[in-house]
């Protein structure tokens, strides 16, 4: 499910059970309970969590006669949905293709090939990458050809994948879709004959904000497979740049610049929690998930924007071309040293650089170099008369009295310290009476002959950074 090197171990691809892997599952089942019969329908089959197989998944699959023709399938806390068996599949409706005319308005002059389809907006990998070709696409729906690949359900899955094509292409927002129910499936061939290749028209019923509906019929040489009813992918409440590395972690960045070695990443809080699901699954390798996953959801959230920061700053620190390809930011290992100062570790390319990184809640900055470096990020606030006394020399205290003692002013003078203290590699040591601002030029400040460079950023923060 997500775009890694070749190199990664597959748990960190985040390998998940189809929703149409399921389905056929318990078509499988109802099939092997009443031998000689046929299914006939698949209904109200739906996902309630993805099934995870990062590690081996083992699980007990309960069903329950709801009557001699259905049997009613339940996975606890993962799917559910029942299946009806007969003797004989049903005939064709007459006139259902009126049904089923997407209509001759095209939403684009240029069909994408399957190639740009699978890399730019689908992520389906090569098992069940069953498109073959889009070729009508409107605004009501659109027909394309399929075939099974190797994948168990992969024939089914091109439901969820188009119907989320469709979406990327025909809205703004909540672009990025997953199946997760269908009301009825309707077979007029054995489900399990599979070969050959398919024509495949839906037309959409219906577009919420968290979901999209549609209903979809196959083809095979001019016959009908089967009918989709109420066929049912969620909508993610994604941004576009957040989409982007989604899909294509490589290619992408969520981190801004300040300058040539300075980044910065914020969290923005209509953020859903499921976008951050997904981006940690793109940023943190194993050891670093496993310590996301100890934290309490802020900390976790923190945790993240830092490393984003972190990486992405990395990444584009390293790309002197922009045609230049970024290394994927999984690749970036965030280690520390004895004294407790970051390190990087992984990519070959990583070998003698220097890093600082610093966040204050939800806003990160981090700083990249080829010498020892130090950043950070303080609020513009009012601070107490004890914390004046504790941290400020008298020569600091008399360089703020002639600026009136203006807050964002004292975090300048803090994140100074701060930035200085983490290029030693020491920090503060509890005494940032050591570190005397010197002398200020114009927002530029010294320390020890060291030019710590500063800047208001997003309005109510100060960074400041080490310069040689």
């Amino acid at each position: 499910m997500i775009r890694q090197p070749a190199h990664r171990p597959i748990e960190e691809l985040n390998p998940i059970v189809p929703f149409t892997m399921m389905l056929e599952t318990l078509c499988d089942h109802a099939q092997e309970l009443a031998p000689g019969r046929k299914v006939l329908r698949a209904c109200n089959v739906a996902v309630i969590k993805q099934v995870s197989v990062r590690e081996p998944f083992e699980a007990t699959l309960t069903g329950q006669w709801k009557s001699p023709d259905c049997i009613s399938w339940s996975l606890p806390g993962y799917a559910y949905g029942d299946i009806v068996l007969g003797d004989d599949f049903p005939a064709e409706p007459e006139d259902y293709l009126k049904d089923f005319d997407p209509g001759n308005e095209n939403l684009l002059p240029t069909i994408q090939g399957r190639e740009g389809i699978y890399k730019y907006i689908l992520f389906h990998g090569p098992r069940y990458q069953s498109l073959i070709n889009v070729s009508k696409l409107t605004r009501k729906g659109l027909n394309a050809q399929i075939r099974k690949t190797e994948g168990k359900g992969s024939l089914t899955d091109s439901f969820g994948q188009l119907l989320g094509f469709y979406t990327h292409l025909a809205f703004d927002e909540n672009q990025i879709t997953l199946p997760k129910q269908v009301d009825e499936l309707i077979f007029f061939q054995d489900y399990r004959d599979q070969e050959g290749i398919f024509d495949y028209t839906f037309v959409v019923k219906e577009a919420k904000d968290h979901e999209i509906v549609s209903n979809v019929i196959i083809r095979r040489g001019g016959k009908l497979w089967c009918m989709a009813k109420g066929w049912r992918n969620g909508r993610m409440n994604y941004g576009r740049d957040e989409m982007d590395t989604i899909m294509n972690p490589q290619d992408s960045h969520l981190a801004g610049r300040i300058n040539s070695s300075v980044f910065y990443h914020f969290h923005d809080r209509r953020t859903s929690s499921s976008v951050l699901d997904f981006l940690h699954e793109r940023y943190l390798d194993l050891e670093e998930r496993k310590h996301y996953r100890s934290l309490y959801p802020n900390q976790a959230r923190d945790y993240l924007i830092s490393r984003i920061a972190l990486k992405d700053g990395v990444r584009l620190y390293l790309q002197k071309d922009p045609r230049e390809d970024l290394i994927f930011p999984i690749d970036i290992g965030i280690g520390h040293d004895e004294s407790g100062k970051p390190r990087l570790y992984g990519h070959e390319r990583l070998k003698g650089l220097e890093i600082s990184i610093a966040h204050k809640g939800s806003e990160a900055v981090a700083m990249v170099a080829g010498e020892p470096v130090g950043i950070d990020i303080e609020k513009i606030e009012e601070r107490s008369r004890e914390f004046m006394e504790l941290s400020f020399t008298q020569h600091e205290l008399e360089l703020l009295s002639g600026r009136n003692n203006d807050t964002a002013w004292i975090a300048r003078l803090w994140v100074a310290k701060e930035a200085y203290a983490k290029m030693t590699g020491r920090g503060l040591e509890g005494n940032p009476k050591q570190y005397e601002v010197e002398s200020v030029d114009g927002e530029e400040l010294t320390i020890r002959g060291t030019i710590i460079k500063t800047t208001t950023h997003r309005d109510h923060y100060i960074v400041g950074w080490t310069q040689k």
